[in-house]
């Protein structure tokens, strides 16, 4: 990969992400996976070094998950897929039902101190949803103002019907996608992009590993690290990385820049909330 321009379009980004989840539909009850399970991977992902390599976007840091909540009533209307890949009847949800779920979440989790939220949607329900205006996405993200407040909003869709195997490693990688898309260009216009692809997440990719506490792989989405110049799916702690250099740069001492703590433990102070 040699082509590739990033371009920081000098919007805003979300340095320290508050996430607040909203699980909706009657697939929680039914489905493969439940809310616990979602919950334990997308916490071991935000524990792990995944989100390391976005410090070189301006300083964003880890990210965190803060309140979470349960509804298991469907969203949207059954009607006939207007992509017609579905030969029966499919939920089609429209983005003023996310962005009314992300309204209700706000009101129970509003922001604190100048907070910089995110309301995610993750919407369970047999057969699939779709959100009518997003054609066929398994999720995005986007923004809205609501009484002049900046909403930062998404919305992950997941098959209560699929395999619990599939179950573990799709939704953690929508929700990757869309969590590192949004710290990076909130509001959809003026963050950091590249191109040819779009934003930093928009190669497609994902990578399937193994993170400590949960017994199944998950599938994580890669993304684009501009002092590697190759997408990444950061797995250990880089020194380097969290100093700010590419691969061909020097990098000081590290004994006494770290003094006496391990690499993990000194990326990690910087990355804290």
């Amino acid at each position: 990969m040699a082509n590739e321009l990033l371009r920081d379009q000098g919007g805003p980004v979300l340095q320290r992400a508050k996430i607040v989840l909203s699980f909706r539909g009657s697939g929680w009850q039914t489905g493969a996976i439940s809310t616990t399970d979602v919950r334990r991977a997308f916490d071991a992902v935000l524990a792990s070094p995944y989100l390391s390599h976005l410090v070189q976007y301006r300083g964003i840091r880890r990210a965190e998950i803060v309140f979470s909540s349960v509804d298991t009533s469907d969203l949207g209307s059954l009607g006939p897929d207007p992509r017609k890949f579905v030969a029966g009847n499919i939920w089609l949800l429209r983005d003023e039902d996310i962005r009314n779920v992300a309204r209700d979440a706000l009101k129970a989790r509003p922001p604190q101190d100048n907070e910089e939220m995110i309301y995610f949607t993750v919407v369970s329900q047999d057969p699939i949803p779709i959100v009518v205006e997003q054609k066929d996405a398994d999720g995005y993200h986007n923004t809205f103002n609501e009484e002049g407040t900046t909403v930062f909003y998404g919305v992950l869709l997941h098959q209560s019907a699929s395999t619990v195997e599939e179950s573990w490693r799709y939704l953690p990688g929508i929700f990757t996608h869309e969590l590192v898309e949004t710290c990076t260009d909130p509001d959809v216009r003026s963050g950091f992009i590249v191109d040819p692809f779009g934003e930093i997440c928009d190669m497609g990719e994902e990578r399937a590993v193994r993170l400590p506490g949960l017994e199944r792989e998950i599938k994580l989405a890669v993304y684009w690290s501009e002092l590697k110049r190759k997408t990444v799916t950061p797995l250990t702690y880089s020194l380097r990385v969290a100093l700010g250099k590419r691969d061909t740069d020097s990098v000081p001492a590290v004994k006494p820049l770290l003094q006496g703590k391990s690499v993990r433990d000194f990326i990690l102070a910087g990355c804290n909330p």
